[in-house]
């Protein structure tokens, strides 16, 4: 069954004509949304992407990704990024509020996984009545392997040729080449270089 569209008419969808055809999902598209999918590496049964972009709100997908499973979904002016030949097993992306998330090139997402720039509801000082859980961009750089069941919070920053163990929480910063792993994650080991 190929993709459905359900395209605004003010939206821009650059969407490759090989993804639409061979693969299953949806892809929604709001009132001046901008949606980019390039031509994927794989073109299986498995291969499964749902995409909601919400009014004003910006997906792009590079071309060469190969994705088992990826749920992405932006609203409010966010936006993700994906750089070219990565990889997605069953991982959900949720750019909400504002931030965006920003992934580089060659990086692995095994499966169980989910990424969120938000907190989805506002806690705020009682005497101020400020917002105190802000939303936050998440970056992760070049060739990031992310293990299975990770859960990445807004304000992830990890950097490149770093692995995060599985079912790791990510609330903060991690070195670049670093092995970081617990809840919250933590540098277990710096230096390191990992192959696919």
């Amino acid at each position: 069954m190929p993709l459905a569209l359900r395209i605004h008419p003010t939206a821009r969808a650059e969407i490759d004509p090989g993804l639409i055809e061979r693969t299953e999902g949806l892809v929604e598209a709001g009132p001046g949304a901008h949606v980019i999918l390039g031509r994927p590496r794989n073109f299986s049964q498995r291969g499964r992407l749902v995409v909601s972009a919400a009014a004003d709100s910006t997906v792009d997908m590079a071309a060469r990704c190969f994705f088992n499973g990826l749920t992405i979904r932006v609203n409010a002016k966010g936006a993700i990024h994906i750089a070219p030949d990565c990889t997605f097993n069953g991982a959900e992306l949720v750019a909400f509020d504002g931030p965006s998330i920003r992934i580089g090139r060659d990086c692995m997402f095994s499966s169980e996984i989910r990424a969120t720039t938000t907190d989805h509801h506002v806690i705020r000082d009682a005497a101020t009545g400020e917002q105190i859980n802000l939303p936050s961009d998440i970056v992760i750089g070049d060739h990031v392997w992310i293990g299975r069941g990770v859960q990445l919070l807004k304000g992830a920053a990890i950097g490149e040729g770093s692995v995060i163990g599985a079912r790791s929480l990510v609330t903060g910063e991690i070195a670049p080449h670093s092995l970081a792993l617990g809840v919250p994650a933590k540098v277990v080991r710096s230096g390191i270089v990992w192959e696919r």
